[in-house]
C-alpha cells in the first residue's frame, strides 16, 4: 500500500449499509462511525499524481488493506502508468470485499460505465466537472454533473 492515503465515507445515506457488500464485524469505520479509511493501492507518484503498479501489486495492496481493517481502497486507475486502468479495477475488485473507489482523470460517462462494469463501487470527479470536460458548453457546475448523477 502507498504511504500516501485517502479517506472516504462508506455506507449509504443516514448510515444505511450497502446491500451489495457483506457487513464486517467492525464495519471498517473509524471509532464506531460510518467514516472509513481507504488507502491508495499501488504507488502514487508525483503531482499531478500518477499510479505505478501492475494488477498483481494492486491486488496484494488491496488484500493488505483489508487485512489491516480498512473499509476499502482508493485506486487512481485512469492515472496508471504500468497497466490498463480497467485491469487494475478488476484486480482490486477480485482482491477485496470492501469499498473500491476510483479517483483521478475520470472525464466522461463512458469511463464511469466501464468502471461500474469492472466492479468499482464509487468514483470521484474533480477537474472534469469544473473545466467543462463532461459536457462542453453546458455552463454551470450542475449542468456539468447532470449526465453523471442524473440531475
Amino acid at each position: 500500500m502507498a504511504e500516501d492515503s485517502a479517506a472516504g465515507v462508506t455506507g449509504g445515506q443516514s448510515g444505511e449499509a450497502d446491500a451489495r457488500r457483506p457487513a464486517r464485524g467492525d464495519g471498517g469505520g473509524l471509532f464506531g462511525t460510518s467514516i472509513g479509511y481507504l488507502p491508495f493501492a499501488g504507488e502514487p507518484r508525483g503531482h499531478p499524481t500518477h499510479l505505478a503498479g501492475i494488477p498483481d501489486r494492486i491486488a496484494d495492496d488491496c488484500r493488505r488493506a483489508e487485512a489491516a481493517g480498512c473499509a476499502g481502497v482508493d485506486l487512481l486507475a485512469y492515472r496508471a502508468t504500468d497497466a490498463d486502468p480497467l485491469d487494475l479495477v478488476r484486480a482490486a475488485r477480485a482482491a477485496i470485499t470492501g469499498r473500491l473507489v476510483v479517483a483521478g482523470s475520470i472525464t466522461n460517462t463512458d469511463q464511469i460505465q466501464a468502471l461500474a462494469s469492472a466492479g468499482a463501487d464509487a468514483f470521484t470527479i474533480g477537474s472534469a466537472a469544473f473545466d467543462g470536460s463532461l459536457q462542453p458548453h453546458a455552463g454551470t457546475l450542475r449542468s456539468q454533473l447532470a449526465p453523471v448523477v442524473g440531475l
